[in-house]
């Protein structure tokens, strides 16, 4: 009889944009030892059959019945839904193709198109599910993974559990095969548990004979307190904490050929009781290589692909904050030798030359071993991870890891305060910290700094101190060294119950707060302070950094145009890579119709949705109105009413005064109120027209006048002596101070560059006329102003 075989999965929701380093190589393992397995990245499959025409189809009947069935406080994500839904499964597949591929970062406009329809996309699975947010990182469910009672609900439930709905479609087939003998899951953070129960749920429904067990960093961390049986041992088999690599096949060969006397980190019913084996230390230089052949490298949502890779375990430091030294045994390091064979081991199977190392620190002697191994071969090979700031870090060692590939580091700033770094165990010097950011630029290799704010017992000036090294880092980054790519997060504080702070609450000054009774799998938990910064302050504090630059564009103001989306270490190590640049936000493009329109004929772009909609964007509340969306631009315009009848005349070539007129009986406007809507229109793309407008490039700037545009919400912050425009058309905002504020002012009525007498009532005659001049294009380009011609020089 032949072996059993094996399969393993990857469950959702885990990074969309590079594989996960977990499956590969248990996959590896069991290979080596002669078992036939076979790998599932359920998450990525998840995703891009989700995130697809064929997918976004299938959800049409479930979004339509949550449409009937709701009530007004889910109209805002409903009819955004509506809205975005035409354009969005026109556009989907062509999108992630651009996303996915090399020419999609080169050319920055198509690849921003292709995001705004990524994010659309999403908007429309989240609003088909109650208590859903799902976007490429992780996912707000309608259950919590907080708690066995709602896990295991979750896993039953189709109409509000994503995964049992659509595991139902996917999970069968890879199951018919009768020799599957084992199936493991890898769970390596809370965001997959409701998946993996899901998972568990139906496999024991279609093949109860085969044997679940379950692993990973998350399953560690829940899994290592239990001494009796759980509620989830009704779906799991059994449990294998810590590292897998031997476990897993001593498992098999315990289950299906006997022999085996203990498995290292072993966790099963035994009677009443959980019985726990005691972990063991991997031989990191005897781990084969990561299998990645079963998973879909095409699928992910970075081109490369970015393949993960590792040069240690563990962590040799004990942060305050951390838990993860408690859930990976010891620290251990890989021969760099062993490292560079395996990727270019990696790069000649699957052709990417471009690698992340997923260790939660790199070591001086790694990056010195690595980065000279790779040199020595001449490899040409990329890659990036993260280390620490420490003494050694100089110019010398920057330049051969730039010699080497590196093309981006990650560095734990946490805090740039002397005491809050010893508060937190960090073992680290303040004054390390801009000669080590020094080196690694001057080199030429991008940083991205992790950032804690609040952390128990802050101060607000500390806060405060490091959000705004942190900002003059990336400033200097760009402007000073040439490296546009650095990057920087910030998070609050989280408290996890698993890390020295939260095993030893009374040495940091905090008061733990202890999770809900039904809370049995939580991991962090709320707490109380007796001094320090708040949440709320720390909150105010970012949004006050937002705001410092005199002019400085905001995304994602407007509620409708908010991103689900984030900064992806994997597209900016890759721009890093091929020096790409940034994409520049979207803009709009100031343009003149010089001479009378009146009979020339307009009508709607194509890529234009237009909508007869029961909730105001503008208001903010249910009201009935006309919206009108431009999917590529990503532009809203908002008009009270149905315009039922309008519609027709607006996607059908019509002379212009005829659209007015139409325009001005159905809303009972006058004539010049519609003709100033269609005028936006024009200027915004919704309505094309086929008298061709003439660049503001050929019009000398003192025949332009200026005037603010429609749709801007403007606030004036007295405190802070600036003010916030947020368009409802484009989404953009922008903060800005006294000066560009008074000159946004001077458009009410119309200004031109040459009325000197408005610039002096003002304030303003003595500025230089460029740089007058230039903050008016860019508030042009922002969508907060528009331009015309005087009629003196017509």
């Amino acid at each position: 009889m032949s072996k059993p075989k094996i399969l393993l999965i990857n469950p959702p929701l885990w990074n969309t944009y590079a594989p996960h380093l977990a499956i590969p190589l248990l996959a590896g393992s069991l290979k080596a030892r002669g078992w036939d397995v076979r790998c599932l990245d359920l998450s990525i499959e998840s995703v891009d059959w989700l995130v697809s025409r064929k997918g976004l189809l299938s959800l049409e009947s479930l979004f339509e019945k949550r449409y009937r069935d709701s009530d007004s406080n889910l109209l805002p994500e409903l009819e955004r839904a509506r809205l975005i839904y035409p354009e969005t499964i026109k556009n989907i597949d062509n999108a992630k193709q651009t996303l996915r591929s090399f020419s999609g970062l080169q050319n920055h406009e198509e690849f921003l198109k292709a995001k705004i329809t990524l994010r659309n996309a999403l908007h429309f699975i989240s609003a088909s599910f109650p208590g859903l947010k799902f976007d490429l990182f992780a996912n707000d469910l309608y259950y919590s993974a907080r708690s066995s009672q709602a896990v295991l609900k979750a896993a039953d439930d189709p109409e509000k559990n994503i995964y049992r709905w659509l595991f139902q479609k996917m999970l069968p087939p890879h199951l018919e095969d009768p020799n599957l003998g084992l199936v493991g899951i890898s769970v390596s953070a809370d965001t997959q548990l409701v998946a993996a129960i899901t998972i568990a749920k139906l496999i024991k429904e279609i093949r109860p004979d085969i044997h679940i067990t379950m692993g990973g960093n998350y399953t560690t961390r829940i899994v290592h307190k239990w001494k009796e049986p759980h509620p989830l041992c009704q779906l799991i088999d059994s449990f294998i904490l810590y590292e897998g690599e031997e476990s897993l096949p001593k498992l098999c060969q315990s289950l299906f050929n006997g022999g085996v006397e203990s498995i290292p980190g072993h966790v099963y019913k035994k009677g009443d009781k959980l019985h726990h084996t005691p972990p063991q230390d991997v031989q990191l230089d005897e781990v084969p290589f990561a299998d990645f052949s079963d998973y879909p490298l095409e699928k992910y949502f970075a081109p490369g692909p970015v393949l993960p890779t590792y040069a240690s375990r563990s962590c040799i430091f004990n942060c305050a904050f951390c838990s993860i030294p408690f859930a990976s045994n010891r620290f251990r390091m890989r021969n760099p030798e062993r490292i560079v064979d395996e990727m270019e081991y990696q790069k000649e199977k699957h052709g990417s030359r471009h690698f992340m190392f997923v260790d939660e620190l790199l070591t001086l002697p790694t990056l010195q071993g690595v980065s000279d191994e790779l040199i020595k071969r001449d490899s040409k090979l990329f890659w990036y991870g993260e280390t620490r700031f420490a003494p050694g870090l100089n110019e010398k060692i920057s330049n051969r890891l730039y010699q080497s590939g590196c093309r981006r580091m990650n560095f734990g700033l946490e805090s740039f305060n002397q005491r809050i770094l010893d508060l937190m165990n960090k073992e680290t010097r303040v004054d390390y910290i801009p000669k080590n950011l020094h080196a690694f630029l001057e080199s030429g290799i991008p940083v991205h700094l992790f950032v804690i704010l609040g952390f128990p017992g802050e101060n607000k000036q500390e806060t405060t101190r490091t959000i705004f090294f942190a900002e003059e880092i990336m400033r200097k980054s760009d402007e000073q060294y040439g490296v546009p790519y650095s990057t920087w997060g910030a998070s609050p504080f989280v408290l996890d119950l698993n890390s020295p702070i939260g095993l030893n609450p009374d040495k940091f000054g905090i008061e733990i707060i202890p999770p809900k009774d039904d809370e049995d799998l939580a991991l962090s938990t709320n707490y109380i302070t007796r001094e320090g910064i708040s949440e709320t302050e720390t909150s105010e504090l970012m949004e006050a950094t937002a705001r410092r630059s005199p002019y400085r564009p905001r995304r994602d103001a407007n509620w409708f145009h908010r991103s689900s989306s984030r900064e992806v270490e994997e597209e900016m190590f890759l721009r890093a890579c091929y020096d790409t640049g940034l994409p520049k936000p979207l803009t709009c493009k100031p343009k003149l119709f010089i001479e009378s329109i009146d009979n020339q004929y307009t009508w709607l772009e194509d890529d234009v949705t237009v909508l007869q909609s029961n909730y105001s964007f503008v208001d903010q509340k249910p009201k009935k109105c006309t919206l009108l969306y431009k999917s590529n631009r990503d532009y809203l315009v908002e008009i009270p009413g149905s315009l039922y009848k309008w519609e027709h005349w607006l996607k059908n070539p019509t002379p212009f005064k005829e659209q007015r007129d139409i325009l001005a009986k159905t809303l009972k406007w006058t004539k010049r109120q519609s003709q100033e809507l269609l005028e936006m229109l024009l200027r915004f793309e919704l309505l094309i027209c086929n008298k061709i407008p003439v660049s503001v490039e050929d019009i000398d700037s003192e025949e332009l006048i200026f005037y603010q545009e429609k749709g801007v919400y403007e606030e004036f912050i007295e405190e802070e002596q600036q003010a916030i425009l947020i368009s409802t058309i484009t989404g953009k905002s922008v903060t800005m101070n006294l000066e560009a504020y008074a000159l946004w002012s001077l458009c009410s009525e119309g200004f031109s560059l040459i009325q000197n007498d408005k610039l002096q009532f003002v304030g303003l005659d003595h500025l230089p006329l460029k740089e007058i001049k230039n903050v008016l294009f860019q508030l042009a380009e922002s969508g907060f102003v528009y331009l015309k011609k005087s009629k003196r020089n017509r």
